[in-house]
């Protein structure tokens, strides 16, 4: 498998092209953008957030906690560094793993900081009907949908608990850099429109596998998920209650290295899995990696890493050292995950490498 150049994206990514020098258009696209001063800086979000403070209030934020590498800076931050009195956050999908358990217990005590946990076990199901449906006609573009509904879910959660503690503020860990593999994977051409473009991929997926149909939980999640990816101007109106969501890494450099340095140091932050810690917050991560690697030849830490050297943050060198490392899944892991939402291992592992095989037939035609 041939990589870019420059970075360290692979063949195999979707609608990758490559120069002459074989650098891929991410990095072109990339080097021909406009230089320009941060529009935000962490200066700016000090004073964002005075205008919050509430002298004599318990709280006066809260931070979404999923005790994952980001989330859990963002609270550090939060709390040592804007010195916020901080209400964590949890929602609870039934599908962390114990050490990330552990890691949200261990901030609330070092920050000192009151934790609510919200279950959402609805997570679970929605998974377990998305995966059989797949199963039964699998389809790289609809590994995304394995967590489908995870992102509402969340952000109800946090309105919903801003609202019960009369907080206006709501801090989360989103913002790493990213290319949406997710939008690659479902859209088709179809012109300069790429929601209307994605919608359709959509559809398509949907129509070509009628056994979602089977699971209207599943569906109903699918829709709503839609709905808040889609119809953001009216996701921002529907907010409009007085809560403000502010991500921290708009305002502060996203650097993996310190991130993780800071929450072990300070916070006793251990990785679950001990490879990557991107997302290692939530089984279903696990399960997606190991879909893309095995029939893409490359995962979510190739494209982060690739980001990191288009912004110049991290040597190719050190890109392609550390996803042969960070790639490594355990496959024990895997089954733990698997077992969770009651799908048996072996008939996973089969049509994965059923897809792969597809991949790699009709890479080789290409």
């Amino acid at each position: 498998m041939d990589r870019c150049a420059q970075c360290i994206l692979p063949e195999t990514f979707p609608g990758i092209t490559f120069d002459g020098d074989f650098v891929c258009n991410h990095c072109r696209a990339s080097a021909e953008a406009t230089t320009q001063s941060p529009l935000y800086t962490a200066k700016s979000l000090e004073d964002l957030v005075s205008g919050y403070r509430r002298p004599g209030k318990e709280h006066e934020c809260i931070v979404g906690l999923s005790g994952g590498r980001d989330s859990t800076f963002a609270a550090y931050y939060a709390a040592r560094v804007l010195n916020l009195r901080v209400l964590l956050c949890t929602v609870d999908n039934g599908l962390m793993p114990r050490q990330t358990m552990l890691n949200i217990e261990k901030t609330r005590e070092m920050l000192d900081a009151d934790l609510v946990v919200v279950k959402n076990e609805q997570m679970k199901v929605s998974a377990r009907g998305a995966i059989t449906s797949w199963l039964r006609k699998p389809s790289i573009g609809m590994v995304p949908t394995f967590c489908v509904g995870c992102i509402g879910a969340i952000k109800s959660r946090l309105l919903q608990k801003a609202r019960e503690h009369g907080i206006s503020l709501v801090i989360t860990g989103a913002g790493e850099p990213q290319l949406p593999l997710g939008n690659y994977l479902l859209s088709i051409p179809r012109g300069s429109d790429r929601k209307s473009a994605m919608l359709l991929g959509y559809a398509m997926e949907l129509a070509r596998n009628p056994y979602y149909l089977l699971n209207p939980g599943c569906l109903i999640e699918m829709a709503r998920e839609a709905y808040f990816r889609f119809l953001r101007p009216r996701i921002r109106r529907h907010y409009r209650t007085g809560v403000r969501f502010v991500s921290a890494y708009k305002f502060v450099a996203w650097d993996d290295s310190l991130i993780v340095s800071t929450i072990q140091d300070e916070l006793g932050w251990e990785n679950p899995y001990g490879g990557s810690t991107w997302k290692s917050d939530c089984k279903m991560h696990l399960v997606k990696q190991y879909a893309y690697r095995e029939s893409l030849g490359f995962t979510k830490n190739d494209i982060i890493l690739s980001c990191l050297i288009q912004q110049g943050n991290i040597s190719r060198t050190e890109a392609l050292e550390r996803v042969r490392h960070e790639n490594e899944l355990p496959r024990h892991a895997l089954i733990e995950a698997l077992d969770t939402l009651g799908i048996e291992p072996g008939h996973f592992e089969a049509a994965v490498q059923k897809l792969a095989t597809r991949h790699h037939a009709a890479h080789m035609r290409h």
